[in-house]
């Protein structure tokens, strides 16, 4: 039978979905062909990373067009008449409660986009589903097991609470998951019983080291002009962007010339979020030393990273921190905030961690690394050791080839 998957990721290709990228190039090296699906296509590609295009032209979305989502409530009628008793079960669930009309609704949906998810497996000639989500991506895969027994696995990237109701069930069905560091794991298995949520095993994502080297070697800051911070995360307020430009404002009143740049937009496409960070440079008298740069290519983010002399970020929230991956590849000095699983990756000597929502010590970590280039030099170094010694998105490819080649050997 095919060695093939789907592999199933929301709104594919996003700015933050390199890991993914890379992760299914690398399965599909190790002998498995790989189907990629989303819930939905993003609003555009453009500004993003040279491969968006392309990685948009071979995804399969479920929805997203009144003819495609006329099928999918076609398809999804069909099965239902064929496995009514499931059907009601997974769409109402299992409490007496009353559901609301929106939530009856978002069930059918998932239902539907479920069947859909059976017709293409069907299709392709799918062994798996690997779903990169617990939300309703999840959910969708959830419903597609229930129609007609596809199997599927999971991979936590975030807390819990994130990624919406019906958890027990996701994990209870779910062959197997992976969850991208030990805290998280620790959360899950304390929270939901259940086979895959028990065994699940930790598999943190990665960056491509191939992808993510130097072309020139990095040069600390000497004093001889501006120093260049960078930043790169989606402008919302968990990612701390505001106590990054309070702490950009101390050091410029304490008469450091130092001028930031922040990659990344709002979930809004720069109509939401932005606009609060955009009036608190203007509040901070900081129009002329901070950027907004917006969602740019994947070179444009390579370019700025070689350019600055540091890798800030100052998020409340952080699972793991792909961005933070990334820089450290490029052996670059971060200062990041201890949240989550940063801990994780950032270790003593490999960056700087400082208590989150604090400007004062965001601050004084920046002049620190700023005013020590050997300091600088040794962290970028450490970093990119670290990031070397585990967190390369070949690592994870294998443990997901690993246990597909464990559960369908006759592949």
């Amino acid at each position: 039978m095919a060695r093939r998957i789907g592999y199933l990721v929301p709104e594919f290709p996003g700015q933050t979905h390199s890991f993914f990228w890379g992760e299914l190039r690398h399965v599909e090296e190790m002998g498995w062909d790989v189907d990629i699906v989303s819930t939905r296509p993003p609003r555009s590609v453009q500004g993003r990373h040279r491969w968006a295009l392309s990685a948009r032209e071979r995804t399969l979305y479920l929805g997203g067009s009144a003819r495609r989502d006329l099928r999918l409530l076609a398809s999804g009628c069909a099965q239902i008449a064929k496995a009514p008793i499931r059907a009601g079960a997974m769409i109402a669930g299992t409490s007496t409660r009353r559901f609301s009309v929106a939530e009856i609704l978002r069930g059918m949906a998932a239902f539907c986009a479920g069947a859909e998810l059976v017709r293409l497996g069907r299709r392709r000639e799918w062994r798996h589903v690997h779903v990169h989500s617990c939300g309703d991506a999840a959910l969708v895969a959830l419903m597609a097991h229930s129609i007609a027994g596809l199997p599927y696995s999971l991979t936590l990237h975030g807390q819990l609470s994130d990624y919406g109701g019906h958890q027990k069930d996701k994990w209870s069905n779910a062959s197997f998951a992976t969850i991208i560091t030990n805290e998280l794991a620790m959360r899950v298995a304390e929270e939901i019983p259940g086979n895959a949520a028990q065994t699940a095993q930790v598999s943190p994502m990665g960056v491509d080291l191939s992808e993510f080297r130097r072309c020139s070697s990095y040069i600390p800051w000497t004093g001889d002009g501006p120093l260049r911070v960078v930043s790169c995360a989606r402008l919302n307020v968990s990612k701390g962007h505001d106590v990054l430009l309070k702490s950009l404002s101390l050091l410029r009143r304490e008469g450091l010339d130092v001028r930031l740049v922040i990659i990344g937009e709002d979930e809004d496409g720069g109509t939401g979020y932005r606009r609060r960070l955009e009036a608190l440079i203007g509040d901070l008298g900081l129009g002329d030393y901070a950027v907004l740069a917006g969602s740019v290519g994947h070179e444009d983010v390579r370019a700025e990273l070689e350019a600055a002399h540091i890798f800030a970020l100052a998020s409340h929230a952080e699972p793991l921190g792909v961005a933070i991956m990334e820089a450290m590849a490029l052996e670059m000095p971060v200062v990041v905030t201890r949240s989550m699983g940063v801990s994780e990756l950032v270790v003593e000597g490999a960056g700087i961690m400082v208590p989150p929502g604090v400007p004062n010590e965001l601050a004084r970590a920046l002049s620190t690394v700023a005013n020590d280039p050997h300091l600088a030099l040794n962290l970028g170094r450490s970093a990119r050791a670290r990031v070397e010694a585990g967190f390369g998105s070949i690592r994870s490819a294998k443990m997901l080839v690993e246990r597909l080649n464990s559960d369908y050997p006759d592949s």
